[in-house]
């Protein structure tokens, strides 16, 4: 029996998410086409404040799905088709140079993070040799960071960017590179850790006959404390990635990639949200599940003519 206060399913976090995230990309626009001076420039940063909570809510659903699927495989199949879609528009779009479209406006790096971490845990988690393959991601993650850091440094030193950044465009790398990397490992080792403490303070329980046993795997899942432990865990990994990464960008912001871990560290607020949740799926039906999916480059590429034809 869950607890009152998890009352949110996965259904309602990916709503969230989605709402959050479109808000985030209005003000991407809204930036992209007004100047500082523009009192539209405050009103797009509140938005891009507001779409700090999405990424957190889809990295905790991705830890979550990764657990709760009986076919990984296939789980990060359907990931990896629709990356694969739109990642190749913008290679058609950077090829032709259409500058004036913004490369942005389809962008594929929140699918480029969400699979980069699947990835790094499903070979991880594998027997024998296929462990080796964890070390691509995992390469492809650090790669991205280093990359962002240098061009952060070399425009905050007056340095020139490093030859090599240029063969690796922003648009193909990891957008949250090592700090969502971070935070989705929490979440992602949260479910493993919660299921420990479970078992270590209520060990054994007594069934409908008076016997004693040892807590089974689903029996700890369906405990009251359950799910509120995974959720306090997660919420823990998010708070201490920011914290950590907050003080890179107070102590050496010259090195801060994340446009200043000052917006970034409202991603904290997806902490109120995942508290909230219940740990059921809820609305679960295929088309849904689809149209999350198709939902990212639709709403981007829609945002982005309107923009076109206001401005």
């Amino acid at each position: 029996m869950r607890r009152k206060m998890e009352f949110l399913n996965e259904f309602w976090l990916k709503l969230i998410g989605l709402l959050t995230m479109t808000i985030d990309h209005v003000g991407y626009f809204m930036l992209l086409y007004a100047g500082q001076d523009n009192p539209m420039h405050h009103v797009a940063m509140v938005f891009r404040i507001i779409g700090r909570i999405a990424f957190p809510l889809f990295i905790f659903m991705l830890a979550e799905g990764l657990h709760k699927t009986h076919d990984r495989g296939n789980y990060l199949l359907r990931l990896a088709i629709f990356w694969g879609a739109i990642f190749g528009v913008e290679i058609i779009i950077s090829m032709i140079n259409l500058e004036e479209f913004s490369i942005r406006a389809f962008s594929s790096q929140a699918f480029t993070d969400l699979l980069a971490y699947g990835l790094f845990v499903f070979f991880l988690e594998k027997k024998g040799w296929w462990k080796l393959f964890s070390l691509l991601p995992l390469a492809f993650i650090l790669l991205s960071y280093v990359a962002q850091v240098s061009e952060i440094y070399a425009d905050a030193t007056g340095a020139y960017n490093p030859i090599w950044t240029t063969y690796f465009p922003e648009w193909a790398r990891s957008g949250y590179s090592l700090f969502g990397f971070l935070m989705f490992l929490g979440m992602y080792y949260a479910i493993p850790f919660a299921k420990k403490i479970i078992k270590a303070t209520f060990g054994t329980i007594v069934d409908e006959n008076g016997q004693e046993h040892l807590l089974e795997d689903n029996e700890i899942q369906a405990h009251p404390k359950y799910q509120g432990l995974v959720n306090v865990i997660a919420i823990t990994s998010i708070v201490l990635v920011t914290v950590l990464f907050w003080a890179i960008g107070y102590f050496a912001p010259q090195i801060d990639p994340y446009f200043t871990i000052a917006p970034q560290s409202y991603c904290v607020l997806a902490c109120l949200f995942i508290l909230l949740y219940n740990g059921e799926r809820g609305y679960r039906m295929k088309w849904f599940q689809y149209f999350s999916y198709l939902y990212y480059p639709l709403h981007i590429a829609l945002i982005a003519l309107i923009f076109m034809l206001a401005f």
